[in-house]
């Protein structure tokens, strides 16, 4: 993955997901760009705003489940402090 601040973007987060056709045919492809941007849905609010990033999904994302992608997407996220702390209350 790859990110860029961008003090100037209005929108909270840009993504590019970017599946290549090691992952597999057009049918493979898409359903993994369909998870990935489901993840997004879900917990885009909790993303540092102001960001573009760019994720190449490798090839084990072809065979890995939502909850998976999921798990890696917050743990990536959370390691390169991307990620808000979940906020009590």
């Amino acid at each position: 993955m790859g990110y860029l601040k961008d003090e100037s973007l209005d929108e909270p987060v840009k993504l590019g997901l970017i599946t290549t056709k090691k992952l597999g045919n057009a049918v493979v492809r898409n359903r993994v760009r369909r998870k990935l941007r489901g993840i997004l849905q879900r917990n885009g609010e909790r993303i540092v705003p102001g960001y573009w990033m760019v994720l190449i999904a490798r090839k084990a994302a072809a065979d890995a489940t939502s909850d998976q992608l999921e798990k890696e997407w917050k743990w990536m996220l959370h390691r390169i402090g991307m990620i808000q702390q979940e906020v009590a209350g």
